[in-house]
């Protein structure tokens, strides 16, 4: 069993974090484990981000330089 991380595409929240079988399973039938999955609104991980960045189709934590440019590090 592992832990899928799932963010609203348009605001980064993490809004959900269901437990699967394995990650393949999900992969598979991503509404089997949340109900609610809409691949146009969603993006899903293995890893929870404080800071989620998406670029390049690929979801990262924030650079610091990122969160000074935010205003989000002092």
């Amino acid at each position: 069993m592992t832990i899928v991380y799932i963010y609203e595409a348009n605001s980064l929240e993490c809004i959900a974090r269901p437990t699967v079988t394995t990650i393949e399973e999900f992969k598979k039938n991503p509404s089997l484990f949340y109900p609610d999955w809409n691949a146009e609104k969603h993006i899903w991980n293995e890893t929870e981000y404080q800071n989620p960045v998406f670029e390049n189709g690929n979801l990262r934590e924030a650079t610091k330089e990122e969160l000074y440019k935010d205003g989000k590090y002092i």
